[in-house]
This record gives structure tokens, C-alpha cells and sequence, in this order.
């Protein structure tokens, strides 16, 4: 049997977790990255990971779609405050798909993700990047950051 991670999860977001997890390692999964998307959902993962230590791992994260300009201190702070808790930072990155930038346009997410970054490679933590519409402007975040580790997801170049 193969011994699988889950790199990417939203388990903040599932009903009967228990469950989930259970048949997780019935078919061999050996750990889960739990992925935060915002606030409510980086305390709920800090939470899940906690009672599941050695299995769910948390990762903090600020996903594009959830971003808010009057939350911008809070979230950040607490990401940072955090994270040394944390394996990874993530679900972070950039959403160009136009119902995402009417709510967030482009200047406010990469604000966003310059500082999430910021936390990354101040905590030497990878992270887990969001790029739909967005891929050559995330990269370019990463690289400016000079962080070293980055895994890229819901990459797409049109």
C-alpha cells in the first residue's frame, strides 16, 4: 500500500470530519496539510490539527477569494503570530477571474500576498500558492520575496 500525504485540504469545511479522516487512513494516507483560507478558518485548522496531532498539520493561509481591506491587519497579525505553529502558509496567492477582482482587484491581492510572503520567508515556511488567472504575477511574487520553497496549484496561463 502507499503511504500518501495530502497536501492540500480543506478541512475546516467538512461536516463529518471524523469520518473523512478515517477512511483517509483506511486508503493509506499517513498526513493531511489542513489549509486555511481566512481568520475563522486558520483558527479552525489550528484547532483540527490539534486534535489530531501526528496526522493533520496545519498551514495558515489568506485565499484570494476571502481577501478584505479592513482585515488586513488582524489577518496578517495573526498568520504571523501563528505560523511558527504551522508547516506551511497557505492557501495564499492571486485570483484574476473578474468576480474575484470585484471584490479584490489586483493591487489589494498582491498587497495581500507580498505581506503573507513576508511571513513565509521571515518563518521559513513554504508556501501554497493560488494562481487562476494569475500566473506569471505570482511567480513574480515569489521570486521577489525570495522565497525558496513554493508549491503552485490552479495554475493556468489564459
Amino acid at each position: 500500500m502507499y503511504r500518501l500525504i495530502d497536501t492540500h485540504a480543506h478541512l475546516d469545511e467538512i461536516e463529518n470530519l471524523e469520518d473523512v479522516l478515517a477512511e483517509a487512513k483506511k486508503a493509506g494516507v499517513v498526513a493531511v496539510i489542513a489549509v486555511g483560507s481566512d481568520l475563522e478558518s486558520n483558527q479552525k485548522v489550528l484547532k483540527i490539527a490539534g486534535l489530531h496531532k501526528g496526522f493533520v498539520y496545519p498551514a495558515l493561509g489568506w485565499h484570494p477569494w476571502f481577501i478584505k481591506e479592513t482585515e488586513i491587519d488582524a489577518s496578517l497579525e495573526f498568520i504571523d503570530s501563528h505560523i511558527d505553529g504551522a508547516v506551511a502558509l497557505g492557501e495564499v496567492g492571486l485570483d484574476y477571474h473578474k468576480r474575484v477582482r470585484a471584490a479584490a482587484g489586483k493591487d489589494l491581492q498582491k498587497q495581500v500576498l507580498g505581506g503573507l510572503l513576508k511571513i513565509a520567508k521571515d518563518h521559513d515556511k513554504p508556501a501554497l500558492i493560488h494562481s487562476r488567472y494569475a500566473w506569471r504575477d505570482a511567480f513574480d511574487a515569489v521570486e521577489e520575496a525570495q522565497l525558496e520553497k513554493a508549491v503552485f496549484h490552479w495554475y493556468n496561463v489564459l
